[in-house]
């Protein structure tokens, strides 16, 4: 399989009523693994703290962010663009344009950080973020956020972060994914 290249999927990393709300049979992996580790524990506890370098990383550090801010991010057309979560949290849904593509990102609160707290249910919440193309059916979509759900412009429908349309016009519709990862500035 020399120079074989695997595909890469979409994987929001989303809050457990969020996926419970999508998935309500879906299947997590057990804590029964045979191993002592004790799983809903953070054995690197304050590793996100802003503003702390990071340990076991040795590359070079881009200034123009904290190393650890949190970001989502992507590539378009072989362009790389990284949204921060700081800036996404205030607009909660963005519409932007990369590489000649319109895409939208969602952006809520409710996800708990893995490595802010020994004990992740009491960890900070950090959100969660979603990129969709902006075309559907040939419509390019403008999006706004509430509380806890998106409304397109267009049809004034109610999307969820998983990119679900769950009530107007569009009920039912679901918009493409976009393979992006939520990490760190220094990633």
């Amino acid at each position: 399989m020399a120079g074989a290249k695997l595909e890469s999927l979409a994987a929001p990393i989303v809050s457990w009523s969020d996926f419970m709300a999508h998935q309500p049979d879906g299947e997590v992996l057990s804590e029964d693994t045979g191993l002592r580790r004790r799983y809903g524990e953070n054995s690197y506890v304050g590793y996100d703290t802003v503003g702390v370098p990071p340990f076991l990383y040795t590359g070079d550090l881009d200034d123009r962010l904290q190393v650890k801010d949190r970001m989502v991010a992507t590539t378009v057309d072989g362009v790389d663009a990284a949204f921060p979560f700081s800036i996404l949290a205030e607009e909660g849904a963005a519409n932007y344009k990369v590489s000649g593509s319109d895409i939208d990102i969602f952006f809520e609160l409710g996800t708990n950080s893995a490595l802010s707290h020994g004990i992740i249910s009491f960890a900070a919440d950090i959100g969660s973020a979603a990129v969709y193309s902006a075309m559907l059916n040939g419509q390019k979509l403008t999006f706004s956020a509430a509380s806890d759900w998106f409304s397109d412009a267009e049809s004034a429908s109610i999307w969820n972060i998983l990119g679900e349309a769950i009530a107007g016009p569009m009920t039912g519709e679901r918009l493409t994914k976009i393979v992006h990862g939520d990490h760190f500035w220094l990633a």
